[in-house]
């Protein structure tokens, strides 16, 4: 079973449950108000009352449909002209903040580069470097600190 109606379904359900109610207005009156006419003439009041009652549901639904292809159309161009004006403004406001941001990831790698060339080097001299230069040299301990 559908969780959800889709929009021409709920319309045609709509629209027979319109009509029902006309013909049932329209039965009312040929049988319960107008009691004074004929068989023949309760019927044909019946039939023109089903035509009449398809005719109004056919001229509501067609104004209906104008007026949501139309509020369709009116939210198409707004969603787009809001997405063109995001768009713009995030350009505008994401080219620098995006360069800067670039820039200092660019820079990141290039430093885990070094550092990983660093340690290469520094496991290849092994024991021709003492284990305080290497931590100075890997950023590991503060020169500062060591004078004091």
């Amino acid at each position: 079973m559908p969780k959800k109606l889709d929009k021409l379904t709920l319309s045609f359900i709509i629209a027979v449950i319109i009509t029902d109610l006309f013909i049932g207005l329209f039965i009312w009156h040929e049988v319960f108000y107008k009691i004074d006419d004929s068989t023949i003439d309760t019927l044909l009041g019946i039939a023109a009352g089903v035509a009449i009652s398809l005719a109004i549901t056919i001229v509501l639904f067609a104004h209906w449909e104008i007026i949501k292809m139309i509020a369709e159309r009116y939210l198409k161009q707004r969603y787009e002209a809001g997405k063109e004006e995001g768009l713009d403004e995030g350009h505008k406001k994401g080219k620098a903040e995006g360069l800067a941001e670039g820039q200092e990831q660019g820079r990141q790698e290039e430093r885990d580069a070094q550092r990983e060339l660093l340690k290469k080097t520094l496991n290849d001299l092994g024991d021709q470097i003492t284990p305080e230069a290497r931590d100075r040299l890997l950023g590991n301990s503060d020169p500062k600190k060591e004078k004091e």
